[in-house]
């Protein structure tokens, strides 16, 4: 069997297309579709670009060379009917690794002991979906849509609609976030509040905009801001095929994981908003790398960061811009003891800061991955 449309649809659509290499959650870099090694056996580093075909050429070495292999090595292989069957196991693979099959405690195991192979995938796959986490919600879409595959019938190799459109800050879902937007700025131009920005970006501006239309239309919110009502209306938006990303990838975390380490000299609360009580908070991978590399640079003094992610509220009472990147996580005001500002800027632009604020007569250089643009405070 091999991977058919309908599983490469999927694992895309879910997947996402970066042409520029990217930290994932798991702080390894990544290009393409989900690719952290290259045929040729090398890494994927800091800095690298890739063309579309070059991505897909990476994708199937992946698909053919690792993920497939998963499978047809797996005790569950035998007892599969169909390419939709299998392609749902890929896709499951591509996304939590081979021990989705072979770990302790699972579909390995549990056809070794003589269980129903489709009763064991209906059960095993809803167990990865890291809960508690940020990532809770987007895996629990991911392991329904593989569900639904591996249960349609093999005349029919279509991807199932995903069951729901629930979006986390932070979360860059191509045409559905923009469905969403569009459809939530209807509301909001009717009662004269600001049009959001229809980029495919679910950011802080788009959850505090979901929230005020749920509270006064006396809905429920749900942990990411939007409502049911508004998913159903936005639900035949979706396209299972987005464009190539074009915002920078970013985590949320909770206030309580202040201390986790997120890079050799930096934990995730030196990045969250100054406000104190704000949730959750969103960090930049990309950014928090790029710092790192950029105090190794400058001699690995201590850095100073004054400002990173800011609320809404907080932004506006600081008097930052409403636009401003800080707003979605990717965005750092420092300074560096014993570091001219202008060797300091010097050295942000070649690790590939593209935003530079110049605000050292205040004591701090803006550093952000937005728009090439310089200005002075």
């Amino acid at each position: 069997m091999k991977l058919n449309q309908a599983g490469l649809d999927l694992i895309k659509s879910f997947e996402g297309l970066y042409l520029k290499s990217y930290l994932c959650p798991a702080g390894v870099w990544t290009i393409g579709y989900g690719t952290t090694i290259y045929p040729s056996g090398q890494h994927v580093a800091s800095g690298q670009t890739c063309t579309e075909a070059e991505a897909n050429e990476f994708f199937m070495h992946d698909i053919n060379e690792k993920y497939s292999k998963y499978v047809t090595n797996s005790n569950i292989y035998p007892k599969l009917q169909n390419s939709n069957e299998f392609s749902a196991l890929v896709s499951f693979v591509y996304n939590v690794g081979g021990g989705g099959l072979s770990a302790p405690n699972s579909i390995n195991r549990r056809i070794a002991e003589g269980n129903d192979y489709k009763k064991v995938v209906a059960t095993e796959l809803p167990r990865w979906v890291n809960k508690g986490s940020s990532f809770e919600v987007g895996l629990t879409r991911r392991r329904k849509a593989e569900i639904a595959l591996f249960n349609t019938p093999a005349d029919k190799e279509e991807q199932p609609v995903k069951e729901a459109l629930y979006f986390t800050v932070g979360e860059s879902d191509g045409e559905e976030v923009k469905a969403f937007q569009k459809t939530l700025n209807v509301w909001l131009v009717k009662y004269g509040k600001t049009k959001l920005d229809e980029d495919g970006w679910f950011g802080n501006l788009s959850l505090v905009a979901s929230n005020d239309y749920a509270r006064n239309n006396k809905l429920p919110e749900t942990a990411g801001g939007v409502t049911k009502a508004l998913v159903d209306t936005v639900r035949h938006y979706t396209n299972v095929n987005p464009p190539p990303h074009t915002q920078p990838s970013i985590v949320t975390y909770k206030r309580s994981e202040a201390t986790t380490k997120l890079a050799p000299n930096f934990t995730a609360g030196e990045f969250f908003c100054k406000c104190g009580y704000c949730a959750p908070q969103l960090v930049s991978p990309e950014v928090v790398a790029k710092l790192q590399l950029l105090r190794a640079a400058l001699g690995d003094k201590p850095m100073s960061i004054t400002s990173a992610y800011r609320c809404r509220t907080h932004n506006t009472n600081v008097g930052g811009a409403s636009a401003s990147r800080h707003l979605v996580g990717d965005a750092v005001d420092i300074s560096i003891a014993g570091v001219s500002w202008q060797e300091l800027v010097r050295e942000a632009k070649k690790i590939g800061f593209t935003g530079i604020g110049y605000g050292q007569h205040l004591g701090f250089i803006h550093l952000d991955l937005g728009e090439a643009r310089e200005w002075d405070y």
